[in-house]
């Protein structure tokens, strides 16, 4: 298990720590209910109805197994459950030729009830953490371009936007977009 950034930090009794495999359904709870709640007007109400939390929780449980070299954490609200949580590592594919990006934060997901509390800065700052002692420099990260609170939190970040692609979700597509951060000096901690 590594050492992370604020690991563990308490903020108004709210917490983050290490994932571990029994997590898999509290995750895959946030998971969902953030994918409802963050893309209710931007991804297809069919679709977001259409999230199985069953298959969340195969996904999940089978991801906390894996050796990979990713991070999970997940943030605990004030009677411990699960309300959010973060992953990231190696960068999952190369966007163009040249492309020197080497970590990726995959995920940062919280319930809309603990927003602005201070715990996605708290996911966040230990995921750039991560990258930065892992050599996992600079890190991307993908969201949609219609997400324009995730855009907000990004940019405040020092994130850079560095290219698109269309993500198909359903049946529509979408453009996504990703920030780089390059990690190599001070981040920004707002």
């Amino acid at each position: 298990m590594h050492c992370v950034l604020r690991l563990g930090f308490k903020k108004q009794d709210m917490f983050i720590r290490h994932a571990i495999q029994e997590d898999a359904a509290g995750i895959a709870k946030v998971h969902v209910l953030a994918w409802r709640e963050s893309y209710k007007d931007i991804v297809a109400k069919e679709y977001l109805d259409g999230l199985s939390l069953k298959e969340k929780t195969a996904y999940w449980g089978r991801l906390l197994t894996m050796d990979n070299g990713m991070l999970h954490l997940v943030a605990c609200g004030t009677k411990g459950q699960i309300v959010g949580f973060c992953g990231a590592g190696p960068i999952r594919a190369k966007s163009s030729v040249g492309d020197t990006a080497a970590g990726e934060i995959y995920a940062i997901y919280l319930l809309d009830s603990h927003k602005n509390k201070g715990l996605g800065t708290l996911l966040w700052d230990s995921a750039v953490e991560y990258c930065r002692t892992h050599y996992l420099t600079p890190c991307v990260v993908w969201c949609l371009k219609e997400n324009m609170p995730a855009r907000r939190f990004y940019e405040k970040k020092g994130g850079v936007l560095s290219g698109h692609h269309d993500c198909v979700i359903g049946d529509i597509s979408h453009d996504e977009i990703r920030y780089t951060f390059p990690l190599d000096g001070p981040i920004n901690i707002v």
